[in-house]
């Protein structure tokens, strides 16, 4: 397969670096798709400090204020479609972004749901610095197919996003499409739309309802116009 092409608008080391996915097709869509990326408003277990990975936790307090801005920030969008990861932080932020768009109804898709880090969810990130000092060392190596005890791996949680995308956005051509989800799940993503391999990947992109904007026109041609906006929440 020829190399993805990607078009980024800032000047970063993303632009030497390609990534792809075996028997993804480059057939163009009928239109280009515009997705609106953004990621859940702070929850009860980011407040908290412990790892939640694919625990479900609700939106704290200032998770819900930074969603009612979100929510004004997309007001202007006309959005044709609406998705979100099953969890609650997620739906409950995508239900906030909504109510200024009455009639369109959330789809939840459990394709989109945050990395499982199994045993180690639930635990502070203290604890896991004592209990799992292998496993975290492993991670921060970015070996991509490094499973958690009982979670999955980096590559797992990426292949079953991008088959999300796969089967949702050659049918959404010509579509305005929201997308709420979770930090690392994002990072596949994005790191896989700006073409970087997951030995390279970054994590750390995406901050609570920041807004991100793609515009797609296969699964391998696209141009990331905005990368984790928070200007909304200042």
């Amino acid at each position: 397969m020829s190399p993805l092409k990607f078009h980024y608008p800032y000047h970063t080391p993303y632009l030497n670096c390609h990534n792809s996915s075996e028997g993804l097709s480059a057939q163009p869509f009928a239109a280009p798709v515009r997705l609106i990326l953004c990621r859940h408003g702070l929850s009860e277990g980011n407040a908290s400090g412990y790892l939640q990975g694919s625990m479900d936790s609700s939106l704290s307090e200032e998770g819900h204020r930074q969603a009612e801005k979100l929510s004004l920030a997309l007001a202007g969008e006309a959005f044709d479609s609406a998705y979100a990861s099953d969890l609650q932080r997620a739906r409950e932020t995508a239900a906030t972004v909504l109510r200024r768009h009455p009639g369109l109804q959330l789809k939840e898709d459990s394709r989109l749901c945050e990395i499982s880090s199994g045993d180690m969810e639930g635990l502070h990130f203290e604890i896991l610095e004592e209990r799992y000092a292998r496993e975290l060392k492993i991670l921060r190596e970015q070996m991509p197919d490094f499973i958690t005890p009982g979670g999955e791996s980096t590559r797992d949680c990426f292949e079953r996003a991008l088959d999300f995308f796969a089967e949702t956005l050659p049918r959404e051509a010509g579509h305005t499409v929201l997308l709420v989800s979770h930090g690392f799940l994002l990072a596949t993503i994005i790191n896989y739309f700006l073409g970087r391999p997951y030995e390279q990947m970054v994590h750390d992109i995406f901050g609570n309802c920041s807004i991100s904007e793609i515009i797609c026109r296969s699964l391998t041609d696209f141009d990331v116009l905005r990368l984790n906006d928070q200007s909304h929440l200042v």
